[in-house]
């Protein structure tokens, strides 16, 4: 039993570092996103942020917060988790965010905006299966389909299969 458990956290850190290095080159090949700093966001932030929410941020995003201290789009930061102390009124905060958003009506429970420009917003489509916190029982990454909704066709529309998607294809 402790030689899974040693191989499952190897494995998972191998799939993090991979992943880190993945959003890196994507960030990099891209002309419209842009990414500075050091994260000072800590994995015990991320967790508070996932119990507020209800439910798992997909792995990726977790890596980029971890690895960068700000990430744009199109000029316009992604959303970040705030340091504890903030997390009640930081507009820049994922969960904040997801809150107003819940609270006006605006998204449902299953979409969590991680961008908002002026005419579109990139949400991801929790999936019961993949994302209820109460639900799993593991520490699996999960990933969630990306979706824009666009105020000027008055639409939402499939973007990506996932967080690395976007960062490919923005």
């Amino acid at each position: 039993m402790q030689t899974v458990r040693l191989d499952a956290a190897k494995a998972l850190k191998f799939l993090i570092q991979n992943g880190i290095k993945m959003i890196e080159k994507l960030i990099q090949k891209s002309k419209n996103i842009a990414a500075a700093g050091r994260s000072d966001i800590e994995p015990a932030w991320i967790a508070q942020a996932q119990r507020r929410l209800g439910f798992t941020l997909p792995a990726s995003y977790k890596q980029m917060l971890l690895r960068y201290a700000s990430v744009s789009a199109a000029g316009t930061e992604l959303k970040t988790i705030a340091p504890p102390e903030f997390v009640d009124d930081a507009d820049a905060d994922i969960c904040y965010t997801y809150e107003i958003n819940l609270k006006n009506g605006l998204f449902a429970a299953d979409e969590l905006v991680f961008l908002q420009l002026e005419d579109e917003e990139y949400y991801f489509k929790i999936s019961p299966a993949n994302g209820m916190a109460s639900e799993r029982t593991d520490d699996a990454p999960c990933e969630y389909k990306v979706y824009v909704r666009d105020y000027a066709q008055s639409e939402d529309r499939l973007f990506a299969d996932d967080f690395y998607g976007f960062l490919e294809k923005f």
